[in-house]
């Protein structure tokens, strides 16, 4: 039977995430759990008991010119002692099928980009992941809500595929990248979330390219060599990493350029 995972299990759930995501967690899930949880969709393939789970989050996406609503897979895990006997394909399969049949196009991401090709899904959105160590100095700012807002909607002017975000979604975000011990810093025309223990930026959101490079040239400058996940290929030097995979409704792509925040939600 699968069946929407009842409140008294949400404990379970939290504990399995623990267990299962600890090694790229960052402080993230109990984000989750204290402020998207109740957002979102949690399902249970229950064969006496729990075998697998699997959680949707929903939304709007940007493509052919509207806003469309659009599915997000995550927290795919499959207990232990009942893998590699199908038990998740049962449960994906269902949500494939019966709950997400109507959205135009379904998004997941997996450590292994092989592991749901069976199903349908293909990496469409990339990153890339480089050093740098030019360092130049310069001002870094952290940038209010509605300064991220300004930037990131003028950067998704050309493009599709990327989630619609108001002031209170660029809060919450900011919210989110606090706990996990990070912060946004920019200019005036570039923004990026920076997590300082590990030196690593992530999201580079930009207008202009030369204040995409002079961003960070100046978080080289404050803090040495950094480590850079960027959708664009800033500096066309990039190592190519699969990121997030969709499933078509209909055997259809993608008719422009496209971006996707890091964050799931």
């Amino acid at each position: 039977m699968i069946r929407l995972l009842k409140r008294e299990e949400k404990s379970l759930l939290r504990g399995l995430w623990d267990q299962e995501f600890s090694f790229d967690d960052g402080g993230f899930t109990s984000f989750f759990f204290d402020n998207y949880f109740d957002d979102c969709l949690h399902y249970v393939l229950d064969e006496d008991g729990i075998k697998s789970l699997a959680s949707i989050c929903y939304h709007q996406v940007f493509f052919r010119g509207e806003y469309v609503k659009v599915a997000m897979i995550l927290g795919v895990i499959t207990l232990k002692e009942f893998r590699h006997q199908g038990k998740m394909d049962i449960l994906l399969n269902y949500l494939l099928n019966e709950v997400l049949n109507n959205d135009p196009f379904v998004m997941i991401q997996a450590y292994d980009v092989d592991l749901y090709k069976h199903l349908g899904f293909r990496v469409e959105y990339y990153r890339y992941h480089y050093f740098y160590n030019e360092k130049e100095a310069d001002d870094l700012m952290e940038l209010d809500s509605l300064d991220l807002l300004n930037i990131y909607h003028k950067y998704c002017s050309d493009k599709e595929g990327f989630y619609q975000r108001s002031d209170s979604d660029m809060k919450m975000r900011m919210r989110a990248v606090k706990k996990m011990n990070g912060v946004f810093y920019g200019n005036k025309g570039a923004y990026c979330e920076f997590y300082p223990e590990s030196r690593t930026v992530e999201c580079l959101i930009f207008t202009e390219k030369d204040q995409a490079i002079s961003l960070l040239s100046a978080l080289a400058y404050k803090y040495g060599t950094i480590e850079v996940y960027d959708q664009d290929d800033l500096l066309d030097r990039g190592e190519r990493l699969p990121y997030t995979q969709i499933r078509m409704k209909d055997d259809d792509y993608f008719v422009f350029k496209k971006t996707f925040m890091h964050e799931y939600i």
